[in-house]
C-alpha cells in the first residue's frame, strides 16, 4: 500500500518538457489548478514521496531539441515526526497517544474505517520506520508501510477508558523508537459541548393567597397539571466554565378543585457556570448564578360570572416576578455509566423595584439518569419548589393602598426525561 505524504511541485523552464524519470518512488503529471503555480510559464509536474531522502535522475529537452540527463536531490529534514489522525478514529472514540520515545522519522498516519460489527483502523507510515504491533490483539493485514487492526465495537452504554492496544515505530537508521498507546475514550454525557434534555411530567401544587382586600376573594387551590420543561448546557471544551438555560411550564391543568380556573405557571431561568477542578471525575460539582423570571396566566370562563368585572375579581396569580439566582448542583457517575444528580436553588425576588428575602423561591431536586446510547440518557427525577411573593396592593389607580398580598405556593413534581 502506497502512502504517499510529501508532494513536490517543479516547473520547468519556457519550452522545456521532461522525458523521463529514473528512481522515483510515485510520479504524477500535475494539472494546473492543483498546482501553486497560478500562472505557469513552462510545464508543471508534481512528485508524490513516501520517503525524506530522494535521489533521481531526469531527463529534459529543451526548446532546441538537445536533451540533457541531470540531477535531482530531495531532502526532508524532520525535527519531529508527523502525526495525522483520521477524525473518524475520534468519532468512534478511538484515541491515539504517544507514551515514549523521540524519532525524527517523516510521519505515520491513522486511519479508522467503521464496519456493521468492528471497526478498521490503519496505520501508515513513511518507510523509514517498521512498525511492531506485537501488543496488538487482532492484527488482520500488513505491508511494508501499513498494517490493518481491527477492533470490535463497544457497546453504546460501554463508559469505561481502556487500553485497546499497542504499537511502536522503529527507525531504521537510528535506534530512536516510539511506542503509541490505542485507548478506547468514551465521549461521556454530559461532557459534550452542547446537551439539550426534555421532559414531561406530572405536578402537584398547593396555591394560596392572602390580599388583606375586602373586594377580593383569598384563593386557596389545590391543582394537578402537566408540566413540560426543556433545558440546555454548553460547556466552553476544557474549560471549567459553562453556560445552561432551562424553561418550565404547565402544559395542562388537570385538576383544581372548587377554582373557577387552573392556573399555569411558566419559569425561565439562565445561568453561568463554574466547575471547580479540585473536586475529580465520578463527582462534578457545579457552582452557577444567573437570572430567573417567573409569571402565571390564566382565564375565567364567562359562565364564572354575569360581568367582566365581577370574573376579574376571580383572577389570581402574578405576572412578571425576576431576580438572580444562586444554583449549586452535583453530580456522581457510576461506574457502570448511570448518574444520580441533585441541586438546590435560590432566589430572591424583586418586589417593588427592590430585592427581598420575604419574595423568593427555593428549590431543590434528584435526578436518576441512565445513559441509553453515547451522548444520550434517559432520566426520571422529582422536584420540590416553594414560592414566597409580598406583592403591594394597588388601587385601580395604581396607588399604594398600604397592604401586601401573601402569595405562598409549593410544587412537587415528577418528570420523565429525554437528553440528547
Amino acid at each position: 500500500m502506497d502512502s504517499p505524504i510529501l508532494r513536490t511541485w517543479i516547473e520547468l523552464a519556457p519550452g522545456h518538457k521532461l522525458l523521463k524519470w529514473t528512481d522515483i518512488v510515485i510520479r504524477r503529471d500535475a494539472e494546473i489548478k492543483d498546482s501553486p503555480f497560478r500562472t505557469p510559464k513552462g510545464q508543471v509536474i508534481s512528485i508524490d514521496t513516501t520517503t525524506s531522502n530522494l535521489r533521481s535522475r531526469v531527463q529534459i529537452q529543451s526548446p532546441d531539441g538537445k536533451i540533457v540527463e541531470t540531477g535531482l536531490i530531495i531532502t526532508i529534514s524532520v525535527d519531529q515526526p508527523m502525526q495525522w489522525i483520521d477524525p473518524n478514529c475520534t468519532k468512534k472514540h478511538i484515541e491515539i497517544y504517544p507514551t515514549q520515545g523521540a524519532a525524527k522519522y517523516l510521519y505515520n498516519a491513522v486511519i479508522c474505517q467503521e464496519k456493521p460489527t468492528y471497526i478498521d483502523m490503519y496505520v501508515l507510515t513513511s518507510s523509514d520506520v517498521s512498525v511492531d504491533d506485537r501488543k496488538f490483539p487482532e492484527r488482520k493485514g500488513g505491508g511494508p508501510n501499513w498494517i490493518l487492526h481491527r477492533i470490535r465495537k463497544p457497546s453504546p452504554l460501554d463508559s469505561k477508558t481502556r487500553l485497546l492496544g499497542a504499537y511502536e515505530l522503529k527507525e531504521k537508521e537510528t535506534t530512536n523508537v516510539m511506542t503509541f498507546n490505542v485507548m478506547f475514550k468514551p465521549l461521556e454525557i454530559f461532557g459534550k459541548r452542547d446537551f439539550f434534555s426534555v421532559s414531561i411530567g406530572t405536578s402537584l401544587v398547593l396555591y394560596q393567597e392572602v390580599h388583606h382586600v375586602e373586594t377580593l376573594s383569598d384563593p386557596n387551590v389545590t391543582q394537578i397539571g402537566i408540566t413540560a420543561k426543556f433545558s440546555y448546557d454548553h460547556i466552553f471544551g476544557e474549560s471549567p466554565w459553562s453556560l445552561g438555560a432551562n424553561t418550565y411550564v404547565t402544559a395542562l391543568p388537570l385538576f383544581y378543585g372548587n377554582a373557577v380556573s387552573g392556573i399555569r405557571f411558566l419559569g425561565v431561568n439562565g445561568k453561568v457556570g463554574f466547575a471547580p477542578p479540585w473536586l475529580k471525575k465520578p463527582w462534578r460539582l457545579s457552582l452557577s448564578a444567573g437570572w430567573y423570571y417567573t409569571t402565571t396566566f390564566m382565564s375565567v370562563p364567562e359562565s364564572a360570572a354575569e360581568t367582566q368585572e365581577d370574573r376579574d375579581k376571580l383572577v389570581y396569580g402574578f405576572t412578571n416576578m425576576a431576580g438572580p439566582q444562586l444554583f449549586p448542583s452535583l453530580r456522581y457517575q457510576f461506574a457502570g455509566g448511570n448518574m444520580l444528580a441533585t441541586y438546590f436553588k435560590f432566589s430572591p425576588i424583586l418586589s417593588a423595584g427592590a430585592l427581598t428575602f420575604q419574595s423568593r423561591e427555593i428549590a431543590t431536586g434528584l435526578a436518576f439518569i441512565h445513559p441509553i446510547s453515547l451522548g444520550r440518557t434517559v432520566s426520571v427525577s422529582i422536584d420540590l419548589s416553594k414560592l414566597s411573593l409580598l406583592i403591594p396592593n394597588k388601587d385601580e389607580f395604581e396607588e399604594p393602598l398600604g397592604t401586601d398580598t401573601l402569595i405562598d405556593s409549593t410544587s412537587i413534581s415528577l418528570s420523565f426525561g429525554y437528553g440528547f
